[in-house]
């Protein structure tokens, strides 16, 4: 009988220790299910968090490449600076730095730009370039620059950035201690024919050229000297007359001085030269010619030869003539790139010029060589004279 109670106890005990559990299991199950997102188990926050840091970055590169694909077609170099221009109804422009003032005229000025300086050449802005600025908003063109040679007797020596460029420089101005002149744009033209505003470009390049040259005033004005045709004639056949004779550099000095017109002839300038005797005709013609840089001879490396020594009384040479006269053009010396007499010295102080006057037909050849050293007879003088006569200055390979 013991026994049996002592069973039925354990019975009712094991019955207590198992309805126990079920009750505490019971309130744990809501409880692992508190978030209302624990009744969608197919998308539980902490499983779409680890794909949420790609969609972020995602965005953020497009935004870095977003900008870059414009950048391709900007310009490579910086939108010039302009110091006037354009604008509309025309304008007129003073430089201070180049003591020179002229107008850009309304039919233009709406797509002409004028700024300081030449692009790798001149960052300090002692020259102008001219821009045409198309309508379109497109970037600038280069159209030519305003050089100014500065003292105006340096514009022939060898070394500045303008001296051995394979283009034109004509005078527009001359000032008392400069030279103005243009220059088209370094490297050729910034435009091909074919470019949709190739004919506007070049008129609007004409047009602002011509203005340029018309309306331009300078501070201390002087005078361009050029060259009396007439009187070119007349001296040919005069030295023709004395045959092989030659000059000395004075005489020259003085026959070159009497085949230029200027209005400034008159004008005294400084003599530089200490052996040249002051107060006669002759002494008064080399000041002149002085003054421009037409008499000094230049290494190739731009080092001036004659110091204050003019030697007056020297049989000035054939490259002494050549360079002289070559020097009336007003253009630096002129470079060539072809064929040139086997014996002749490229490395020759006045290489270029004789070169020059061999291909126009001003000298001839002994052979092969070109003699720059030896006097120029009068003969020969005349020749070249008459040559330039007739034929100006022109440019080999293009004018004949």
């Amino acid at each position: 009988m013991k026994r049996i109670v002592i069973l039925i106890l354990a019975l009712l005990l094991l019955a207590a220790c198992a309805a126990e559990p079920q009750e505490a299991v019971a309130p744990s199950a809501p409880a692992a299910a508190v978030t209302p997102e624990a009744d969608a188990p197919s998308t539980p926050p902490e499983p779409e968090e680890p794909p949420a840091p790609p969609e972020e970055e995602t965005p953020a590169e497009p935004e870095e490449e977003t900008p870059a694909a414009p950048v391709e077609d900007l310009p490579p170099e910086p939108w010039p600076a302009f110091l006037a221009g354009p604008a509309e109804g025309g304008y007129e422009f003073q430089s201070k730095t180049l003591g020179c003032s002229f107008t850009v005229p309304e039919e233009i000025s709406q797509k002409v730009a004028v700024a300081g300086g030449v692009r790798y050449h001149d960052p300090e802005g002692t020259c102008l370039t001219f821009y045409y600025v198309p309508e379109n908003g497109r970037y600038p063109l280069t159209m030519f620059y305003l050089v100014a040679a500065t003292p105006r007797a340096a514009f022939f020596r060898p070394g500045s950035w303008y001296y051995s460029t394979q283009t034109g420089h004509p005078m527009v101005a001359i000032r008392e201690d400069s030279l103005l002149f243009t220059m088209g744009p370094l490297g050729g033209s910034e435009i091909g024919r074919e470019d949709p505003l190739w004919e506007d470009y070049t008129a609007t390049y004409s047009a602002a050229g011509a203005a340029l040259r018309e309306t331009i005033t300078v501070d201390s004005p002087s005078s361009l000297p050029t060259l009396d045709p007439a009187a070119l004639s007349d001296a040919a056949q005069t030295l023709a007359a004395q045959g092989d004779g030659t000059m000395t550099r004075e005489a020259a000095a003085q026959l070159v001085f009497d085949l230029l017109a200027a209005e400034n002839k008159a004008q005294a300038y400084p003599l530089s030269y200490t052996d040249v005797t002051s107060g006669t005709e002759a002494a008064h013609a080399i000041a002149y010619l002085d003054s421009y840089g037409l008499l000094t001879r230049y290494a190739r490396d731009g080092s001036a030869l004659d110091g204050t020594k003019f030697r007056p009384g020297e049989a000035i040479t054939r490259g002494e003539f050549a360079m002289l006269l070559h020097r009336l053009s007003f253009q630096p010396s002129p470079e060539f790139y072809y064929a040139v007499p086997a014996d002749m010295d490229l490395e020759h102080w006045a290489s270029s010029y004789v070169i020059y006057g061999w291909i126009c037909g001003w000298l001839e050849a002994d052979g092969s060589d070109l003699r720059p050293d030896d006097p120029i007879t009068c003969t020969e003088a005349a020749q070249a004279l008459r040559c330039v006569a007739e034929q100006g200055y022109p440019i080999p390979g293009v004018t004949n």
